[in-house]
């Protein structure tokens, strides 16, 4: 289980280039026994400015299943709330063995079981060269040959790829399904009151390691 949490509070104005991050909000998450953990807010390189909230300090661990409400309360007194409650399922915390896998020729097929709690599977493939991602309800079969809407090859020889499927919740499967559709226009959604934004589970469930071999 992942222990530190990371929370993203960022702000638009009128006329700028891009959200900017928000400084001195109270961040805090609530897990299912009622402990209340409030985050550390800290630089960082990517975003900015995030606040963690280290489950450990408070002797708490992530519960399969449970629910879990999101506080944050800016400087000026504005409040955003969320809630989400996480599939059950145990996360699979390290990948199997390494394998061989041809980018012309091989398959990787995936199967796993159903979780409750999950509203969809997200099935990611990571490497060096890039990310790419589907949501799937059923077992899914990846051709060495995949490639994104843009043309870029999902499996790059001779890159090691990490797959990984997760199962998620329908916070996180409405937010990220309408922010990655190019084709239906529909409108982001999420689930925060008080502001834009996602407050979502997703859960590890199965891993694998391959290295990219080139076709012949």
């Amino acid at each position: 289980m992942q222990d530190t949490q990371v929370v993203v509070v960022q702000q638009t104005r009128n006329g700028g280039p891009g959200p900017s991050p928000v400084d001195g909000a109270t961040v805090t998450i609530t897990g299912p026994d009622g402990v209340a953990m409030t985050g550390i807010e800290m630089p960082d390189t990517a975003l900015g400015r995030s606040y963690r909230v280290a489950l450990s300090a408070f002797h708490e661990q992530l519960v399969p299943g449970g629910t879990y409400q999101l506080h944050v309360t800016l400087v000026a007194g504005e409040d955003v709330t969320g809630t989400t409650t996480m599939p059950l399922a145990q996360p699979v915390s390290s990948p199997g063995p390494t394998a061989f896998f041809n980018e012309a020729t091989d398959t990787l097929r995936l199967v796993w079981p159903a979780v409750q709690g999950a509203a969809s599977y997200e099935v990611r493939v990571q490497s060096p060269a890039g990310v790419y991602a589907l949501f799937a309800d059923t077992p899914v079969a990846l051709p060495g040959t995949l490639r994104s809407l843009d043309g870029k090859a999902a499996f790059v020889s001779p890159l090691a790829a990490q797959v990984t499927v997760s199962a998620v919740d329908a916070n996180y499967y409405r937010y990220y399904r309408t922010n990655g559709d190019p084709f239906t226009g529909a409108a982001v959604q999420g689930n925060l009151t008080g502001a834009q934004g996602v407050f979502g589970s997703i859960v590890v469930v199965a891993w694998r390691t391959l290295r990219v071999t080139p076709g012949h």
